[in-house]
This record gives C-alpha cells, structure tokens and sequence, in this order.
C-alpha cells in the first residue's frame, strides 16, 4: 500500500478543520494532520511536514479571515512561494456546547477560536456572555467539556461534542442562517 498524504489544518479531529479535510481528500489516500495556530500550520507546509494545507479563507458572516490571511502573508515575506490548488465552501454551525454541569441559564462565559466568536456575535452579545478567545474550537470544547463548570460553555461544531458526550445548549448560535465558510487548499508553489 503506497504512503498517505499529509493535509494539515487548524484544530484537532471533530473540529472546522478536520471537517473541511473530511469534505476535499479521500481518507484512504490523505490523512489530516492538525496545528495549533495558521502560523504553524503554514511552516508545516514549508518545512515538509504536510503537502498541502485546508484553511479557512472567507466566511458569509465576516468576509475574509484575518488570522489566514496573515499567516499566508507572513509565510510569503519569508520566501515561501504558495499555490491555491482548489476552492470550496461547506456550512458551519456553531453550537453553543457544555459539560453535563452547564444549563443555558447559568452560562457566563464562552470559549472559541476567534473566528466562531465574530460568527456568533449578536447571540453572544444578547446572552451576555463572556467571550473567552482560545486556539481553536474544538480545543475550546474539550476545555470546557473537561473542567465541567456550570457557567462555562464553549462554541463549537456538533461532531465534536458527539465525540466528547458533551451536553449540546443551543444547536446554531451563527449571526446568519447559512453560515459558508469558503476554505482554500494550498501546497508549495
């Protein structure tokens, strides 16, 4: 059997990355591989450790993703030459997700990555909520599904609560009904 290829992504298995990776590549011939930041993810690429990379670049809600963005430049300023291969966009759903301690009415803070933050904005906002930034989403989610507080939740996609035997609040917090998020595949020029 031949060696698989390495996508890398942001966030662990059951997060926004590893689905996008689920929807492009085949899983019997590429296998996913995560990073904890886009500047880590974008070095792995250049230094071998993935062939290609799956990033999310534009979401309906909140146009262009600046960590990506930035990350892509930084990567580019140090020389390293990138090539799209392909384009597509798949729905997020951002479900407001907690331990089996956490009700919906004791909730005061939310954990996320950045990104799902601004994409759940307004419900926040109403909620009152707390917005607690974290390296990723589904990082966020084992956090908070870990130290089961009553008053901690964190947003995240349904899968990864599944796997966790989570306890799911609300199950689309997103400013918008169809929340896309366009996501680009890159490899080295």
């Amino acid at each position: 059997m031949s060696q698989k290829i390495i996508v890398g992504g942001h966030g662990g298995v059951g997060g926004n990355g590893y689905r996008a990776f689920a929807y492009a590549f085949n899983a019997d011939t590429h296998e996913y591989k995560g990073f904890s930041s886009f500047e880590e993810l974008f070095k792995g690429l250049a230094d071998g450790q993935v062939t290609k990379v799956v990033v999310p670049y534009e979401s309906s809600i909140i146009g262009k993703t600046k960590p990506v963005s930035d990350a892509i430049k930084i990567t580019e300023k140090q020389g390293v030459q990138l090539k799209e291969v392909t384009t597509f966009s798949i729905p997020l759903y951002h479900a407001l997700i907690s331990g089996p301690a956490a009700s919906l009415q004791k909730i005061k803070k939310v954990y996320s990555y950045e990104i799902a933050l601004d994409q759940c904005s307004i419900a926040i906002e109403e909620m009152g909520l707390e917005r607690i930034p974290f390296e990723d989403a589904h990082a966020a989610v084992v956090h908070v599904v870990k130290r089961n507080r009553p008053d901690e939740a964190a947003l995240g996609p349904i899968d990864a609560a599944e796997k966790l035997g989570a306890q799911i609040l609300k199950d689309d917090m997103s400013n918008a009904e169809n929340n896309m998020m366009r996501y680009k595949v890159f490899a080295l020029a």
